[in-house]
Order: C-alpha cells, then sequence, then structure tokens
C-alpha cells in the first residue's frame, strides 16, 4: 500500500502546476456531479417516504371507520327492493314510456351493460336517450316521469342545448342496475 502513495506523490509532483489545477477542478466537478446525483435520489427516495406514510394514513383512516361503512352500507342494501331492480330489457321500455308519456318525439341507443359489477351480483345498464326540438315543458315532464323511477334508474348525464326559438336539443345518459340470480 505504501508504494500506491508513493507512485502517487512522485506523479504528483512531476505534474505542472496547470495540470495540479486542471486534475483538482475535474475531481471538483466529478464530485458535484455524483453530489447532485446523489440528492435527487434522496429526494425521490423522500417522495416515496412521504406518499407510503400518505397512504399509510388514509389506510388507517378507512379501517378506522369500517363500522360506520358497513353499517351505512347494509342501512342502503335494506333500502333497495331487489325485485324492483330494472334490467336491460326493461330499461329502454320504461324510458320509452316516460318519453311518450311527456309527448317527447326521441330516440335511444340500444343499453350496454356491465357485468359482473362486484362479483357478479350486480349488472349495470346504460342508454343514451335524445330529444331533439323538444319544448321545455315536454322536458321537465320527462324528467318528472323519471324521477318515478329512482333509485333503479338515474340520470347520470344531462345535455340541454336551445336552439333559440323555444326548443332544445336534449341529450341523457340513464343508468339503471338489475340484481342477477343469486344461488
Amino acid at each position: 500500500m505504501p508504494s500506491f502513495f508513493h507512485k502517487a506523490k512522485n506523479f504528483w509532483g512531476s505534474r505542472t502546476r496547470r495540470e495540479r489545477f486542471m486534475f483538482a477542478a475535474l475531481m471538483l466537478a466529478a464530485a458535484l456531479i455524483w453530489l447532485a446525483n446523489l440528492s435527487s435520489a434522496s429526494g425521490e427516495v423522500d417522495e416515496a417516504i412521504l406518499e407510503a406514510g400518505s397512504r399509510l394514513s388514509a389506510a388507517r383512516l378507512a379501517v378506522s371507520q369500517e363500522g360506520e361503512v358497513s353499517q351505512k352500507l347494509e342501512a342502503a342494501q335494506n333500502s333497495v327492493d331487489a325485485s324492483q331492480s330494472i334490467s336491460i330489457r326493461d330499461l329502454q321500455n320504461l324510458v320509452e314510456d316516460c318519453a311518450k308519456r311527456s309527448y317527447l318525439q326521441y330516440e335511444t341507443s340500444l343499453p350496454s351493460a356491465s357485468e359482473n359489477i362486484k362479483s357478479g351480483k350486480i349488472s349495470a345498464s346504460v342508454l343514451r336517450f335524445s330529444a331533439p326540438h323538444a319544448t321545455l315543458g315536454g322536458i321537465i315532464m320527462f324528467e318528472k316521469n323519471l324521477k318515478e323511477l329512482e333509485p333503479y334508474a338515474v340520470v347520470k348525464e344531462a345535455s340541454l342545448v336551445s336552439d333559440g326559438k323555444g326548443r332544445v336539443n336534449a341529450r341523457y345518459k340513464i343508468y339503471s342496475f338489475n340484481f342477477s340470480q343469486q344461488k
């Protein structure tokens, strides 16, 4: 080992002052780059630690509220009558009936379904409904009729655009759910 230090001392001594200065500047620059990389990696680790801490806090809060959430879920399940849920086939018929009772000219899409929600016990259906050139009174009556279908069918999105002549173009996205046959 002493021979390494002896060789390094001889090497350093054989260099000119300019070469020594350039070598020291190069070493300083390398050390600064290394420290900058080290500090950015440290910042990433600190960010990850903060994120993990916030997730842990959120998880602890959720666990602490388990009883309250379970009670609310049970109350919601008890307030829903599974026999009145609306199937994908019935959704279009019920919405069209609401539109006819409101004297609207309308167009509907075929309902689409999302199966296997919550382990296959519930299926959700979506129906797109539009009433071009409808009167505002007709739209109000239509929405009152739709209100009768709640909570089993609900308007998730509604868009009313006036044509400037006392009529509106109405578009709705109506959702319903149906309990599957349970074994």
